[in-house]
């Protein structure tokens, strides 16, 4: 009895805190369960008929659902490009944000069109704003590239704030890395809303006053030879906007404009003009050939405060940590924890589940940004005050000022909320579901909106996880 009782309280210690050693022997011991789960597969033909119902609204709706994501991807790759009038005598070349470097937010991982041009040093914007340059790659078959961020505490650019009328002369400036507030330095950090502001150095005047922030690199506070491999491409930055400076408890610092965290899944990088060059084409991510076909092998979860299930696919199969977990055109959650031979799925009513989104809006053109969504679980008693039904999910969000100021003083937005991009695993496009959006009383402070899902994962018999890597040459997510 007391043996059976340590055996109990040391597998409730593992379920709390797994030791990825402990949890790799215990798979191994148990590989042969999985081959008896695999020999009671044809049972399944008993819920035969609510399968093939939920399949087939699945796949209807991805079949419709297509041309609204591939005019969401080139909606996206638009409101990345630069205006005309920063254009004019560059070469664009888009590049989709597939995640951050393991270990350094500052860096973002970006496909291109393979053979496209991209070179060491070339500026990278997100439309009119600056973001940083390219650190590497691009020229390999698949066009991967890493794009060092402004935020980086190493990188710096020429920036200047132009003249202002009679009132206050140019200040040229160098900007990049974050700024420290209260002794403690903004940061680029998961989990939490943190302000961020970008730090200037060496202004060229004492007295500085608000204003835009645009990029000059040839300025005399950044010299040409402080530009290293990117100096023929420093002029290509020219005219960017980095932010407004503003002062902030004592300190002037530049307020980013865009976010940094939550706002980049589509970047254009800056190329010299090149006769012939074709534009890049948005790649279509449930056709990609990255998806690995997989099967729940159990529904529900332990602990009855949480959402998910195991599918009969593990790290010997390619599944990774953080990976999305599709129907379809939907998300259904992502991967949670990953052993030999299978993977726990947190489902998207699973408390703590983190989204990176965009939306499209009712009567807005173009997508909108709407940054991390935090699951808080399935709707419920304790929401009822937001006229919660069955079967919807609650999220934590925070509104962005850039939000407020393009719904134009609406109160209720009706939004179709798709995966952003810009964290490995995730890409973007993947249906979540919809939802209305609630602006009124201003800006600042989280909320909670409520957003209606497509079928339960339970009533599908295949599943499509998410693979880091080459293409595999199959078919995407049931598309």
């Amino acid at each position: 009895m007391r043996a059976t009782l340590l055996v109990w309280a040391a597998l409730v210690v593992l379920a709390l805190r797994p030791v990825a050693a402990v949890d790799t022997l215990l798979a191994g011991i148990l590989a042969p369960l999985r081959l008896l789960s695999e020999l009671c597969v044809p049972l399944g033909w008993m819920r035969s008929p609510q399968i093939n119902a939920a399949e087939s609204r699945i796949e209807t709706e991805a079949e419709e659902g297509f041309a609204a994501r591939r005019e969401l991807f080139a909606a996206m790759v638009r409101g990345a490009q630069p205006s005309p009038e920063l254009a004019h005598g560059r070469r664009l070349i888009s590049g989709a944000v597939l995640g951050r470097a393991p270990g350094n937010l500052d860096r973002l991982i970006v496909q291109t069109p393979p053979a496209a041009g991209v070179e060491e040093g070339q500026p990278v914007v997100v439309g009119d704003v600056f973001v940083g340059r390219v650190a590497a790659g691009g020229a390999d078959a698949e066009g991967l590239a890493s794009v060092d961020l402004v935020t980086g505490s190493r990188f710096h650019v020429g920036a200047v704030r132009p003249a202002d009328g009679l009132l206050h002369e140019a200040v040229e400036m160098t900007v990049g890395g974050l700024s420290s507030v209260g002794g403690q330095s903004s940061q680029i950090a998961r989990g939490g809303h943190r302000e961020v502001w970008l730090a200037l150095h060496n202004p060229s005047e004492r007295r500085l006053a608000s204003g835009a922030v645009r990029v000059r690199e040839l300025s005399f506070a950044f010299g040409r030879e402080s530009l290293g491999p990117g100096a023929r491409f420093g002029a290509l930055a020219d005219g960017f906007h980095l932010g407004r400076l503003v002062l902030v408890e004592g300190q002037w610092r530049v307020e980013p404009a865009l976010d940094y965290r939550d706002g980049l899944f589509q970047v254009t990088v800056l190329a010299p003009e090149r006769a012939g060059a074709a534009p890049a084409r948005p790649r279509e991510v449930l056709t990609d050939g990255r998806w690995l076909a997989t099967r729940a092998l159990t529904h529900g979860d332990p602990s009855p405060w949480r959402s998910g299930l195991v599918i009969a696919s593990g790290s010997l199969a390619g599944v990774r940590r953080g990976a999305a977990v599709v129907a379809g055109a939907r998300i259904l959650g992502r991967i949670a924890h990953v052993g030999l031979f299978e993977a726990h799925v947190q489902l998207l009513d699973d408390p703590g589940l983190e989204l990176v989104t965009v939306a499209r809006l009712e009567g807005l053109e173009g997508p909108a940004v709407l940054g991390r969504l935090v699951s808080v679980g399935s709707a419920g008693p304790p929401h009822r005050d937001l006229d919660s039904a069955e079967g919807a999910v609650l999220f934590e969000w925070q509104p962005s000022p850039a939000l407020f100021a393009a719904a134009a003083g609406a109160t209720r937005l009706g939004a179709r909320i798709y995966t952003g991009a810009g964290e490995r695993g995730l890409p973007p496009g993947l249906l979540v579901g919809d939802a209305i959006l609630s602006l009124g009383g201003g800006s600042g402070g989280a909320r909670v909106v409520r957003v209606e899902p497509g079928a339960p994962a339970p009533d599908l018999s295949t599943l499509w996880v998410r693979l880091e890597g080459p293409a595999r040459g199959g078919a995407g997510g049931g598309s």
